[in-house]
């Protein structure tokens, strides 16, 4: 297993392990993002777990602005990948690299991922709040709760 940088020719198979994601738990929500351009369109660098040359993980940074938090985004593993701990490896990865630039950094994960939230708070991870998405109401989608996280003290 290995952590390094995303590459173009890693998001086809990428979209294969979204699209399984979006299947099994509904992540992501919409399932018009199970797309290339949706793993891409953040502001900041993104990893995959490497395993026998394939990309069976990912996770992002969003750097939304110079000075506030670095947000952990699009991180998911191919179904078949999980409970190995690689979605802690790629975690970890993601916020080492947030505080080795001197940032903080938050995440958000949906309340219905049951999951991700136990992965989080089994990390240590600190639930700080909790507000429903604005984005799925202006989509016309159900009610979405999400939850912001903080990392270990």
């Amino acid at each position: 297993m290995q952590i390094r940088p995303r590459r173009d020719g890693d998001l086809p198979r990428l979209v294969e392990h979204l699209r399984a994601t979006h299947a099994r738990e509904a992540y992501p929500v919409r399932p018009e993002n199970v797309r290339a351009g949706w793993l891409t369109e953040h502001r900041g660098p993104a990893w995959v777990v490497d395993d026998d040359g394939a990309a069976v993980g990912h996770v992002a940074l969003d750097l939304a602005d110079d000075d506030g938090p670095c947000e952990v985004v699009r991180l998911f593993l191919a179904p078949g990948a999980r409970g190995r701990g690689l979605a802690t490896a790629l975690l970890e990865h993601a916020a080492g690299h947030a505080r080795a630039a001197g940032r903080d950094v938050v995440l958000q994960v949906m309340a219905h991922n049951a999951d991700a939230v136990a992965l989080y708070e089994r990390r240590g991870w600190r639930r700080t709040g909790q507000e429903e998405a604005a984005w799925a109401v202006e989509a016309g989608l159900p009610r979405v709760t999400t939850y912001w996280y903080a990392p270990p003290v």
